[in-house]
């Protein structure tokens, strides 16, 4: 009371004075460990990959204020603070850094929910992410080319093929190595669940008769190398298709899914195919080339 504090200032501060006060370190790993063992044994229990995120989460708010940063000292504006404190490390673009402000703002949400603070002082709203980049893929005459490339070196032939194998499919690496053909291919359709623990998703692909070839060529079994090599192999593909984007592993996914987009595959299959959890994921990634393709289809009687 001799410093200004009122009477119910006081009285607050007595009754909480044997509550926990974390650091902001510490309320990290406590938000971490509350994750682990709330989800623990249910289908959202969250995978080592998830987990090792928000350790480096912590280990980021850690290097920004170190080990003995109380929640009682964060004010509003802190988030912009720590904002440009992860551009600046040089460690992360625009995207990645609003993902770690995130990050700290469920922990305080947690820590409000446990009384460690009376309100989360930070806000979200003043970030914008970046706008998608352009999708960049094949089309349906490069893809022809890379078919007919042929090397005298077998490994490369058999990285050529599996990239064939997910422009056909809009399979990735990951999926085509887990692949079994007996166990999922049901009829005409390869049927696969791909998607992180929380948001796995039915993937229904067509088997597409250069898919079937394929498939016959290695007797179900597509042949695996891990994704540096193949990226490797693309490098030289790229060279010979003189394309002006970097050809990857990436690439042969977006490939499958313009080439059901320009056939006139309907979004609600294409996003099937592709295993999207939602229509509106498939919109937001193809959203400038489908409003590309919806006004040369509109007026494709006019140009005649």
């Amino acid at each position: 009371m001799e410093e200004g504090e009122d009477v119910f200032a006081v009285r607050k501060k007595y009754l909480e004075k044997d509550l926990p006060k974390p650091t902001l370190v510490e309320a990290f790993e406590m938000f971490i460990k509350n994750e682990k063992e709330c989800f623990k044994g249910t289908e959202k229990e969250l995978n080592e990959k998830t987990i090792q995120k928000w350790y480096y989460s912590r280990d980021h708010i850690k290097s920004f204020i170190g080990d003995k940063f109380k929640l009682r000292d964060i004010k509003k504006g802190f988030e912009r603070k720590y904002f440009v404190h992860l551009l600046q490390s040089g460690k992360m673009g625009n995207n990645h850094a609003i993902r770690n402000v995130s990050y700290l703002n469920s922990v305080l949400d947690y820590c409000v929910m446990e009384r460690f603070m009376e309100e989360n002082p930070i806000s979200l709203k003043t970030f914008l992410r970046d706008q998608p980049k352009p999708i960049v893929y094949l089309s349906e005459e490069q893809v022809s080319v890379v078919e007919n490339i042929q090397s005298v070196d077998p490994y490369f032939n058999e990285c050529r093929d599996i990239f064939l194998f997910m422009c056909y499919t809009s399979l990735d690496n990951n999926e085509i190595q887990k692949m079994d053909i007996e166990q999922h291919l049901e009829g005409n359709c390869i049927k696969i669940t791909r998607g992180k623990t929380k948001h796995r998703s039915l993937q229904i692909i067509p088997l597409l008769p250069k898919t079937r070839l394929l498939l016959e060529k290695y007797n179900n079994k597509i042949p695996i190398h891990p994704t540096y090599r193949i990226n490797r192999c693309l490098d030289v593909i790229e060279t010979i298709l003189k394309l002006n984007f970097n050809l990857s592993t990436k690439v042969g996914r977006k490939t499958a899914g313009m080439y059901f987009l320009i056939n006139d595959v309907p979004l609600a299959v294409v996003s099937r195919i592709l295993g999207h959890k939602s229509i509106v994921t498939t919109q937001k990634h193809y959203a400038d080339v489908l409003d590309s393709l919806l006004v040369l289809k509109s007026t494709k009687h006019l140009m005649q």
